[in-house]
Formats: structure tokens, C-alpha cells, sequence
């Protein structure tokens, strides 16, 4: 649109700057005079900076955030940024967001604005261009955190509201993940960049899985390809071709052929080291040897290479399953020979015992050990009372000492039965540290 109503997203000062450079640097090829293309400079000049004048209007500096449509304060200051505009009229007057031409809210950052931020991202990925830079950061101070913490963004200025679910849209993720490529200046801390570099890892995790359905996500669709050749560092990595091309602007080693005819064919030198224009960048370049073509950036997020073959991997794992596994069951074989030694005497065969034999189980378990007493087992059957009880099984237990002793007594204490344990010939009224989990006692009747 014109001055009556314009929409942000279709100004890209990085663009004019290229066929700004273009058109002086290469016009003499096509029968136009290498004059008439630099009388035209100041004019793309002027393009650039009413550009980002008009942008500087419609962009919020608290949230970064752009209109998708604006209505220009008017052309006889288009050459003044905002604060000059007020300095030499006073009752300047900003633009509003009081058109539209594609049916899209104003005054939403929405599917228009966004492509905005993108194509003055690429101003200062190219060309280092300050403007661009500040405005690129004032997106990625605001946007970072919602991106990490899966948060919408906030709404400010002149942009009434945000498209909703915005980190699920191609559209507007990519572009705004590419204004996270320009570093923070030095004033924020290395955290806040670290978190940086996070939010770029997770957008170009998103964009990964994003899916085209055909012919209804050619939007979106367009907008992930887009966006993932500027993630990857395809894009930017044009910067150090572009600014050759404005060293021929400047008339520093610019030699042009008034002939028809192009000169003879001079072997190419090597083109110098480019510079880095940004540090928070998934990939950086390096000088020997030349880096192969340049992967997505969400398969460099998470590849991990590995220092170790998995045959050697398998081989060491199986070994070291193998020992454990002997240690364990020589541990177990210990225990149980320990055992059976020592209750081997105190076992009666169940002949020996004849008609008077009984049998009580018990398969309560406790979650620590501790001293069995009137807790563990109580005899509910008076038939005990007096009479010599000894072990013909044990299952489950453990004691401080190995094993349990040889013989068990029961006598009535309170209307309640306990359990002696003896060790030795002498018998020992003592609490042992048993966590029985099944015991089978039988018991002797006395004549």
C-alpha cells in the first residue's frame, strides 16, 4: 500500500540494499549506462530509510511486536525518525492501525506482521545494519522466555492482540526465531544468552516436526522451509557475497567494462575469511578444513557423535553383566550354606515327633529389620503352654548373626505368647533381629 495504508511486512531494507548494489555493480552488462544506475543510489537510500521510519511507527519497543497494518503519520516526514519528528513538531502525531487489505486485524501480530520481523532480521545477519539489530533484539528480549516456558506473547503499543498458539505456527516461529540469531548486547548477562541459543534449539526442534499437508499448508508450509534455511545458516552464510557487492558501491576496487563484451576471464581468487555478525548461532564456521554443506539445525541440536563402536559397547556391557551376576549368586550360595550348618541339629524329623507334632506358619514381613517378639508371632492356641517347640523349617529369615539358633520355647506372659530364642546349650531369653517370612515351628508334648 501507499501512504494511506501500508503493511510493515512488505518493507525489506536488507533486499533494497541488494538490488541497490546489484543494479550499480552489474547494469552496464545489460546496455544501461553504469551513471543512470548510480544516480539511482540515493533513491533506494531514501527507500531504505522511510522503510524502517515507518517500521520505528508500527513496532513496539517493549515487546519487539509489529501491526500487520498501518496507516503512515504522512510523507513530508517520512525522512525523520520519531523522535525528531517530535522535536520539530510538536504536535506530530504518530500513524494508527485504522486500515486493512487482506482482511486480517490491524492491529494483530499476526500471519502479515510477523514476516516483518524476519525480513529486517536478515538487514543485520547481512549487513550489520544497527537498526535492524535493536529492532531484532527488542523481539528476542520478549519472545525467548514464552518461547521456553511454551507461553503466549504479550500484546503492547499499537498491537491490540497476538495470534494465538504462536509457537505452533511456522509463520510466525520461524521469523521470530531468526531475530533470535542476533545476539543480545553485552549489557544482558551470558545466561540470558545461553537462554537464547535455548529458544533457537527449540524452534528449529518444532519446525522438525511440523508436517505439510498439501495444498492448505503452502503457508506455513513455505514458512518452515524458510525458516529452517535461515536457522541452518544457509542465508546469513550469503553476507560476506552481498557486502562485496557494497564495497563495489563504494568505489573501492571497482573496475567496470564500457564494452559490450566481458573481459577476459581472470582466475578467481579466494574469497577472504567472512566475518561473524552474530556469536548465538547453532553452527559457527570453520577456517580448515571448509565444513560440509550445512545440516538442519534441529538434527545438530541433538546429534551426539560416537568416540566408542557399538560392538565394543555391546562386548563391555555383557562382561560386566556376567560378574555381577556371579558375585550376586556367590553371595546367595554363602548365605544359604551358612544357614543350613546351623540349623541342620535343630531340625526334627517329623517322624521323631510322631502324633504330637503341630505345625504354625506365619508369613508376616516387616519393612526393616527388628527384634522378633509378641508383635511378630502370637500363638492363638492355649495347647502351647509348657510345652518345647523347635524349628522344622525357616524360610525368609534373617538374624544379626547369620542365622537362627537351635530351639524355641513358648510361655504364657500377660494372656500372651513369646518367642526365646537359644543359641547355645543354655537357654537365652534375648530379642534377635529376625524378619521371618514363612516359619513352621513344631512342638514336643510333655508327659
Amino acid at each position: 500500500g501507499g501512504w494511506d495504508c501500508t503493511n510493515p511486512s512488505y518493507h525489506a531494507p536488507a533486499h533494497y540494499r541488494v538490488f541497490r548494489n546489484y543494479l550499480e555493480a552489474f547494469s552496464h552488462h545489460f546496455g544501461n549506462d553504469i551513471f543512470e544506475a548510480r544516480s539511482l543510489v540515493p533513491k533506494w537510500n531514501a527507500l531504505i530509510d522511510t522503510s524502517y521510519n515507518i517500521l520505528g511507527e508500527a513496532h513496539c519497543v517493549d515487546t519487539g511486536l509489529i501491526t500487520n497494518w498501518w496507516i503512515p503519520s504522512d510523507s513530508a516526514t517520512a525522512g525523520f525518525t520519531k523522535e525528531s519528528k517530535l522535536a520539530q513538531w510538536p504536535n506530530w502525531q504518530p500513524g494508527t492501525t485504522g486500515c486493512s487489505g487482506s482482511g486480517t486485524r490491524a492491529d494483530e501480530f499476526g500471519a502479515e506482521a510477523s514476516r516483518s520481523i524476519w525480513r529486517v532480521a536478515l538487514d543485520a545477519l547481512w549487513f550489520g545494519e544497527e537498526r535492524a539489530i535493536q529492532f531484532s533484539n527488542h523481539v528476542s528480549e520478549h519472545a525467548t522466555l514464552k518461547l521456553l516456558h511454551s507461553e503466549e506473547l504479550q500484546p503492547g503499543c499499537a498491537v491490540g492482540v497476538v495470534f494465538p498458539h504462536w509457537a505452533r505456527e511456522a509463520f510466525i516461529l520461524g521469523p521470530v526465531a531468526t531475530a533470535m540469531m542476533i545476539p543480545l548486547p553485552p549489557r544482558h548477562l551470558l545466561t540470558r544468552q545461553r537462554l537464547q541459543q535455548a529458544a533457537i534449539d527449540k524452534a528449529g526442534e518444532i519446525l522438525l516436526a511440523y508436517t505439510v499437508r498439501g495444498r492448505i499448508d503452502y503457508y506455513p508450509g513455505s514458512w518452515a522451509t524458510i525458516a529452517s534455511l535461515t536457522l541452518n545458516g544457509a542465508l546469513p552464510r550469503l553476507g560476506p557475497i552481498l557486502q562485496r557487492l557494497s564495497t563495489n558501491h563504494e568505489g573501492k576496487d571497482h573496475v567496470m567494462s564500457q564494452s559490450r563484451c566481458p573481459a577476459p576471464a581472470q582466475p578467481p581468487s579466494p574469497p577472504p575469511e567472512p566475518k561473524l555478525v552474530f556469536t548465538v548461532f547453532p553452527h559457527r564456521r570453520k577456517k580448515h578444513p571448509p565444513p560440509p554443506a550445512p545440516p538442519s539445525p534441529m538434527l545438530l541440536v541433538v546429534s551426539i557423535p560416537l568416540a566408542v563402536s557399538r560392538d565394543v559397547l555391546s562386548l563391555v556391557g555383557g562382561v560386566a553383566g556376567a560378574i555381577f551376576v556371579c558375585i550376586l549368586l556367590l553371595g546367595l550360595c554363602l548365605r544359604r550354606m551358612c544357614c543350613l550348618v546351623n540349623a541342620r541339629a535343630a531340625r526334627v524329623p517329623t517322624a521323631d515327633m510322631g502324633d504330637t507334632q503341630m505345625v504354625i506358619s506365619t508369613s508376616k514381613k516387616h519393612p526393616t529389620k527388628r527384634a522378633l517378639d509378641d508383635k511378630v508371632l502370637v500363638m492363638q492356641s492355649s495347647a502351647l503352654v509348657g510345652q518345647s517347640v523347635r524349628i522344622i523349617k525357616l524360610s525368609g529369615a534373617q538374624h544379626l548373626n547369620g542365622c537362627l539358633g537351635t530351639a524355641v520355647s513358648f510361655s504364657a506372659v500377660s494372656g500372651r505368647y513369646h518367642v526365646a530364642v537359644t543359641n547355645s546349650p543354655a537357654r537365652v531369653e534375648g530379642r534377635h533381629a529376625i524378619r521371618p517370612h514363612n516359619l513352621e515351628l513344631a512342638y514336643d508334648r510333655q508327659t
